[in-house]
């Protein structure tokens, strides 16, 4: 049986090493502590827009990439919960769907369906995104957090240690890389993907 909880729901018991609070009115999580240590200060949220490259804003003018994101609103989104949903999984955890619209000046652009599901410690994030047939082609399409200041490396694998692309991928090779979040910014001059 799903219900729709009135106030922010923590998964978790006292004295777990972790613990999730996830707050229906804004459907994201507010708080994920991992040994006592928070690590999200805002939780997740859709994104459909990033920093235009110097690509995206050509020559200037309405007919760019950039200029059309603009004017379709995708810089300037309302986000609202339509529903929340919260059932058992399993025997010790907790499924959470959430329903949420971005709009622009009063259009649903973005209907987005939201999958969480917490598990003896362990989050997974699914969504299904549903784009309004008028959208130009769209920057980006997935989930934004500010994660806690403290967290200051990152590790991932795939190709590495430095960032790479086509032209630079023989260099790069598959593996195991860490590197402090500082490490990982690059200060191009024009907003340039990278990190």
């Amino acid at each position: 049986n799903a219900t729709r909880p009135a106030a922010p729901l923590m998964l978790g018991a006292e004295g777990d090493p972790w613990t999730l609070v996830f707050d229906p009115a804004s459907a994201k999580v507010a708080s994920m502590r991992v040994a006592g240590r928070e690590m999200i200060a805002d939780g997740f949220h859709e994104c459909f827009f990033r920093a235009p490259t110097d690509i995206d804003e050509a020559q200037g003018g309405d007919h760019t990439y950039a200029s059309r994101w603009r004017a379709a609103g995708l810089d300037a989104l309302t986000r609202t919960v339509d529903a929340v949903a919260v059932s058992a999984l399993g025997d010790h955890g907790v499924r959470i769907v959430a329903d949420t619209t971005c709009s622009h000046a009063g259009r649903p652009l973005v209907r987005t369906r939201t999958r969480y599901a917490f598990e003896d410690g362990a989050l997974f994030v699914s969504a299904v995104f549903s784009l309004a047939e008028a959208l130009p082609f769209v920057p980006r399409i997935g989930f934004e957090a500010v994660l806690d200041g403290s967290l200051a490396k990152a590790t991932w694998f795939g190709r590495g240690p430095f960032e790479n692309y086509c032209d630079r991928k023989h260099a790069a090779h598959v593996g195991r890389y860490t590197a402090s979040v500082s490490e990982l910014a690059v200060p191009y001059i024009f907003p340039t993907e990278n990190g």
